[in-house]
């Protein structure tokens, strides 16, 4: 799902158990390197954000986020 995250900086990600995410560019040491927003909303409603090189590496954060507060 490609959508637009935020509007005037509030996350749009709403539904329980549900995830959003999108690419952007970046300087890093003044190279434009590719990197992902993600954001995800479990099933008790609590939001997690994170940015990450890939999805996958998003997808892990989150797991372990979850892992270790439950």
């Amino acid at each position: 799902m490609n959508t637009q995250m935020t509007i005037n900086g509030i996350s749009t990600t709403t539904e329980r158990d549900s995830e959003q995410w999108e690419w952007f560019y970046t300087l890093l040491c003044r190279k434009r390197v590719r990197r992902i927003a993600y954001d995800h909303r479990n099933a008790h409603g609590r939001l997690f954000s994170c940015v990450a090189k890939t999805l996958k590496e998003a997808r892990a954060k989150r797991d372990d986020y979850w892992r270790r507060n439950p």
